[in-house]
């Protein structure tokens, strides 16, 4: 009698490991299956946008906004691209762009870069607490700024129609004075600056043959 009770735990201890091997057996399948079904997701979500981009290009108007939509690519891509250049100037369009982006870039990294420098390797008074004001600015909205720039710009700038209305505005921020900074006080020791001095370089030749050349890592993530 005992023995057969015995022999009844042995086997119901048996199968109960072997069902607990089974699940964690099984766990990180059924977890790699989750977690990768969920990637396929994320990547259909982020590739299709760009498909649909792709499909909208090659139909017709009427296609476009008919109902159900068509997935499916159309046949009028030569005709939508001919329409493009007939009815817009697009190369203007386009130099206009790579005019704006080049031009604002450029400035951009000019000032952000010279901000930066001056807050972390000059002393002047209040030099803190106009850091901190810079600093204060970020937590105000850009779009509190649209009704107030609109006025500067046309009424007193004059600057409707103008390069410079989208060029000007926007040529330093204070995030980039603080990425420049944060990068100079890391990366570039006073003692070079110092020994630039001594050899008679003054300030302006120091930033730009000395300094701008070390901060080629911060520009390159600065204009990207």
């Amino acid at each position: 009698m005992a023995s057969s009770e015995t022999t009844a735990l042995a086997e119901a201890s048996r199968t109960g490991s072997v069902t607990v091997h089974q699940k964690r057996r099984w766990q990180p399948i059924a977890r790699s299956v989750f977690f990768n079904f969920l990637l396929l997701i994320g990547a259909f979500l982020s590739a299709f946008p760009f498909y649909w981009m792709f499909v909208l290009a090659t139909q017709s108007t009427q296609q476009i906004f008919s109902w159900p939509p068509q997935f499916a690519p159309g046949d009028s891509l030569l005709s939508n691209y001919e329409n493009m250049f007939t009815i817009i100037p697009f190369w203007r369009n386009f130099m206009n762009s790579v005019f704006v982006g080049v031009t604002h870039t450029a400035m951009a990294l000019l000032f952000c870069s010279m901000g930066g420098y001056a807050f972390a390797m000059y002393r002047f008074p209040g030099r803190n607490w106009l850091f901190a004001l810079l600093l204060a600015t970020m937590m105000i909205p850009w779009m509190a700024g649209i009704v107030p720039w609109f006025i500067l710009i046309s009424k007193w700038l004059h600057w409707i129609n103008r390069y410079e209305a989208l060029i000007i505005p926007g040529a330093a921020s204070a995030f980039g004075i603080f990425w420049m900074r944060q990068y100079v006080q890391e990366s570039i020791p006073t003692e070079l600056l110092d020994a630039a001095r001594i050899d008679g370089c003054h300030e302006f030749s120091i930033f730009f043959r000395i300094v701008a050349p070390l901060l080629t890592p911060a520009f390159a993530r600065w204009a990207s």
